[in-house]
């Protein structure tokens, strides 16, 4: 959140730094405010990297290269949690952008027994639905169609099971609701 507040600023801040030099009252307190202005910028840009376990972070949001997701510390995280479905989910998700599905799919299995459906807690299903989105992909990735679908045919059936419960009654949203469903029943689907 810092990261986007500090870059959305930038266009402005920039225009002020280079404009301050003027301002100042001796060139060498303004280059001196200036560099200081500029590393404390920087610093907040930066700092919720520094912070943030990027671990818990979706690794295909990271601001590295996909090719540099650091696969090693996403195993060491699920190592050490390992009844943590979401960090197993995120195992997964970078063992993907590797080109392990095969593995990718045995993470999520687990990741799915780990969240076991509860008709009280409905945020279950939704914990569930995104777990099987990822199994069907992890599948298909790694040649398993069967599965793929089996797994696609699941996760509508949760998402299905959201739309039922929803609270909203606004038309624009149901039929959004039943436009992605279309679509997501057409991939559960078989291929001739």
């Amino acid at each position: 959140l810092l990261s986007a507040i500090g870059a959305a600023r930038l266009p402005g801040v920039v225009p002020w730094l280079l404009a301050y030099p003027r301002r100042a009252p001796s060139r060498r307190s303004a280059l001196g405010r200036s560099a200081g202005l500029s590393a404390a910028l920087a610093v907040l840009v930066a700092a919720p990297f520094w912070l943030v376990d990027e671990t818990l972070l979706d690794p295909r949001h990271l601001v590295v290269p996909l090719a540099a997701a650091p696969m090693q510390r996403y195993a060491q995280a699920a190592a050490a949690e390992p009844d943590s479905p979401l960090r197993r989910r995120r195992l997964a998700l970078v063992m993907m952008i590797h080109g392990d599905s095969s593995g990718a799919a045995e993470q999520l299995a687990v990741a799915l027994r780990l969240t076991p459906p509860d008709p009280e807690e409905r945020s279950t299903y939704v914990r569930r639905a995104v777990i099987l989105q990822s199994l069907a992909a992890a599948y298909a990735g790694s040649g398993q169609a069967a599965l793929a679908r089996q797994a696609q045919a699941a996760h509508v059936t949760h998402v299905q099971a959201l739309r039922d419960g929803m609270q909203s009654d606004d038309p624009f949203v149901r039929s959004e609701f039943d436009r992605a469903m279309k679509t997501q029943r057409a991939q559960a689907r078989p291929s001739p």
